[in-house]
């Protein structure tokens, strides 16, 4: 019974250092970006027609990204103007990659 929590909790310490070494060249927007695809790729996420709609807060979406609520709200402006993003405020659409 012990077993199967450890192994998912080895494979989360694996997951959370792979995506560290992912982020150590990133800069915010990259990683509030990766972390929204992520997301996106959740079984149970709503698809539209323009892409994934994302449910996720700022701070949550900040701890994701290992920033602050602030810069993932500027990271949203950011992406939402290169038209990588919908945001809808607690939703944000996830435009599909071309």
């Amino acid at each position: 019974e012990i077993m199967p929590s450890l192994v998912g909790s080895e494979m989360c310490i694996r997951d959370r250092t792979t995506r560290a070494r992912q982020f150590v060249h990133l800069g915010a927007a990259e990683r509030v970006l990766y972390v929204i695809r992520d997301l996106s790729r959740m079984s149970g996420v709503e698809q539209t027609e323009q892409g994934a709609l994302v449910a996720v807060t700022k701070k949550e979406l900040g701890n994701m990204a290992g920033c602050s609520r602030e810069t993932a709200s500027r990271s949203l402006q950011e992406l939402e103007a290169d038209g990588s993003i919908i945001n809808q405020g607690r939703k944000i659409v996830v435009l599909a990659v071309e």
